[in-house]
């Protein structure tokens, strides 16, 4: 009877699975399923044990697009959601060609706040194993220039690292086995081996200037922020001078500002950041001394022996609405001491 099923279908779907014939188990659970839908789960998690993702991809899918699904292990949407994503990743030439899979995950980044950094980087794996290694590092660029929080960054990060490191690693394994190529395939492959070397060293320098981007799309209006991005940006002095020689004959004007400005003896802020910075900032809402920056802008052009774009920006500092009345007055304390 009816009233007796919710005894006997788990233990003979146990009994069925210790037999150890898939084919006979999975029919067993799609007649267990008109009676228990929520039986879906404990299939999903049975392909996956028996290496069906394709199917587990297919049952998941079901589960999220029911409004009435209720987990029996009280799973959230999210982590169903978690699950499928990471199933993909893992088996990209079963899922895609049941799915868009590409679709899927950039939904789930749209649709959850949480944890995005691991979908990102579930994004990039899925096309890293299918060779497409160019839309792999995008996709890791992609999310690093998107996300809002330090954990996600370091995250995606890590993983990009660990993905051009294999790739470099793979590379140098097949130059040091390849003493029978042509010299014009080694000759190539050298090539490509300091590319990627290369780009391996640029990511790492970069990280600190990624990091600074993380932390202006939190707040962008910090001004400490967007001066360490600036001068992380910067030039050295030395190649500024060098420039400033060759396109201008006009030396004059060597004035060294306040303290606001000590850093350039080693290095000038870039005046590109520092513009968008300061076009950026909310002066009344700025977080820091806006002040700074407007120095920092005039001491870079003064650097450059930009005489009057310095002067022009210690005038235009001056019209502006500080928070305090102390950074109004640094401004033209600078301008006169300049």
């Amino acid at each position: 009877p009816l009233s007796q099923h919710g005894r006997i279908w788990t233990l003979y779907v146990d009994w069925v699975k210790d037999f150890g014939v898939a084919e006979t188990t999975l029919s067993v659970f799609r007649r267990y399923l008109q009676i228990e839908p929520s039986a879906r789960e404990a299939l999903i998690d049975y392909l996956e044990e028996i290496d069906e993702p394709a199917e587990a991809a297919k049952q998941l899918r079901l589960c999220l697009n029911d409004p009435h699904f209720t987990s029996p292990t009280g799973k959230t949407t999210h982590e169903m959601w978690i699950r499928l994503c990471a199933l993909c990743a893992r088996h990209p030439a079963e899922t895609s060609t049941l799915l868009d899979v590409d679709a899927l995950i950039r939904s789930g980044i749209t649709r959850f706040a949480g944890e995005v950094g691991k979908l990102w980087c579930y994004l990039a794996s899925f096309h890293a194993r299918l060779g497409r290694f160019e839309m792999a590092r995008g996709v890791y660029e992609q999310g690093m220039d998107s996300v809002m929080t330090i954990r996600d960054f370091s995250q995606i990060y890590e993983a990009y690292v660990k993905f051009e490191e294999a790739l470099l690693t793979n590379k140098m394994g097949v130059f040091e086995q390849g003493g029978d190529e042509d010299n014009d395939d080694m000759e190539k492959l050298e090539h490509e081996i300091n590319f990627l070397a290369a780009r391996m060293d640029f990511l790492l320098e970069m990280r600190p200037v990624l990091l600074t981007a993380v932390h202006l799309r939190q707040n962008p209006n910090n001004c400490a922020e967007w001066l360490r991005r600036a001068f992380l940006l910067g030039k050295p002095k030395a190649v500024v001078d060098e420039d400033a020689r060759a396109n201008s004959g006009d030396g004059d004007g060597d004035g060294d500002g306040d303290g606001d400005g000590a850093s350039l003896s080693t290095k000038l802020p870039s005046v590109i950041v520092l513009l968008e910075a300061l076009g950026t900032v909310e002066s009344l809402s700025a977080s820091g001394r806006l002040s700074k920056l407007w120095l920092s802008l005039a001491w870079a052009f003064n650097g450059a022996k930009d005489t009057k774009s310095c002067r022009l920006t210690l005038q235009t500092a001056t019209q502006v609405q500080y928070k305090t009345a102390e950074e109004a007055a640094s401004v033209w304390c600078a301008w006169a001491e300049w």
